[in-house]
């Protein structure tokens, strides 16, 4: 049997389409996110949001006049975005911060959909 693709496994995976959302709670993580999207790890296009009353409007106007291509601004916001379907990407800079942890223990979503 031909083989008809040859895989590097040396290559790191990168999702070639599609979006992610980014939180970031700080500077250095808005400047990660942003060097992460430009070496091709989290597809096509970034979200990233901010969170709210972190001290970001500055890295935020400078990346904005030099951010490379697929990279998108959304208003800053009290919590992480949630994700609506399996198939969204959703990154943080910081996994054990008190606003993410909720979230990824599933005690962060609406009404109804507490899970114990």
């Amino acid at each position: 049997m031909m083989k008809l693709t040859q895989h590097d496994t040396h290559e790191v995976p990168r999702p070639r389409f599609g979006t992610a959302h980014v939180w970031v709670e700080s500077p250095p993580q808005l400047l990660s996110a942003v060097e992460t999207h430009a070496a091709g790890l989290l597809g096509t296009d970034i979200r990233v949001v901010p969170r709210l009353g972190m001290p970001l409007e500055a890295t935020t106007q400078a990346l904005l006049n030099h951010a490379p291509a697929g990279v998108h601004f959304e208003p800053a916001a009290r919590k992480p975005p949630q994700p609506k379907s399996s198939s969204d990407r959703y990154v943080t800079g910081d996994a054990y911060s008190g606003k993410v942890r909720p979230q990824l223990a599933g005690r962060g979503q609406g009404q109804g959909n507490h899970h114990h």
